[in-house]
């Protein structure tokens, strides 16, 4: 749809749909995001516009973590807020727009890696700034950090399998081969500096997913061509896979600004928010994952005769 003719969309038209969305984006950050996006609709301001700021938001949001005193702390978490707000609201403007494209997607997620580290890094300086240096802390905060990078890869790939699966036309997947191709015209083209590096980091975030996914779930199905869509493979995936991608959606990078300006907001609490990750997060992973690993066997049963001929069997 063209800029011109673009109207702005219902709050759920905006969205991809309820069920691949994490609680606290759907029922938080969305309907803030909705207003932001519903502003700027009829306005020159890119959804990469939004996009930048919602970085610049968040990287500040660090620096004042870091900082450790109770202003800083309740302003970074202002700030995390907002910038999340934000973040949402780009990909909904672009819908709204009619604009989204996936140079626009993998913009967003390079903004997102970097202000996820950064507001993590003045966490861990908050937490050794008040309760001083030691060797165990500092282990304590890397395992965390080690987890949240697991359990949001976890989540990101068990949402796109089940977009690929249920909605393609909603999805953002491309498997591995995909994105090698593509990386590799684009080093033949000689494009931008920008656009190799955000294809080589979504290739790098690719292989470390799909290593997590083969080792923690054999089964699980990981190319497009593997299982291409069919209403009755769409209908067995989604009567046996969505109720434990609404378990994942706890694992997810909304839930991680959450609770990182939340702990803020407390005044610091960041130890406890390490004890979700490391403690509480991966009792609920020991007991999802197994249910995951048998709705994945039983989905791949019942729909790889629509697999084409000669094809391998999903890893």
């Amino acid at each position: 749809m063209a800029a011109s003719t673009h109207r702005p969309l219902s709050f759920r038209g905006s969205t991809k749909t309820p069920e691949a969305e994490e609680d606290i984006d759907l029922y938080f950050h969305r309907p803030l995001a909705y207003l932001v996006a519903r502003a700027f609709v009829h306005t020159p301001v890119t959804p990469n516009q939004i996009t930048f700021i919602s970085a610049v938001l968040g990287v500040a949001a660090g620096v004042f973590l870091a900082i450790a005193q109770p202003w800083s702390l309740a302003t970074g978490a202002a700030l995390i807020v907002a910038s999340t707000v934000l973040d949402c609201a780009d990909g909904q403007l672009a819908r709204m727009k009619g604009t989204s494209s996936l140079w626009g997607r993998l913009y967003d997620a390079v903004a997102d890696n970097v202000v996820g580290f950064v507001t993590f890094l003045g966490a861990a300086i908050c937490i050794l700034r008040m309760h001083g240096f030691s060797i165990p802390l500092i282990l304590y905060i890397l395992v965390a950090l080690v987890c949240g990078n697991y359990h949001t890869m976890l989540f990101d790939y068990y949402k796109q399998a089940w977009l690929l699966m249920v909605l393609p036309d909603k999805g953002e997947f491309e498997d591995v081969p995909t994105v090698e191709a593509k990386l590799a015209r684009l080093r033949r083209e000689k494009a931008h500096w920008f656009q190799r590096l955000a294809v080589w980091l979504q290739l790098s975030h690719h292989l470390s997913q799909a290593s997590i996914a083969r080792r923690l779930n054999p089964a699980n199905i990981l190319h497009r061509e593997e299982f291409p869509y069919s209403p009755e493979g769409a209908a067995e995936y989604r009567a046996r896979n969505t109720r434990l991608l609404r378990a994942w959606s706890f694992f997810g990078p909304g839930w991680h600004f959450f609770l990182v300006a939340l702990a803020a907001a407390l005044g610091g609490q960041f130890l406890w928010y390490c004890f979700v990750r490391v403690v509480v997060l991966n009792v609920v992973l020991a007991i999802i994952l197994p249910l995951q690993r048998r709705a994945t066997r039983e989905t791949v049963r019942r729909i790889s005769p629509a697999r084409p001929a000669g094809g391998e069997s999903a890893t």
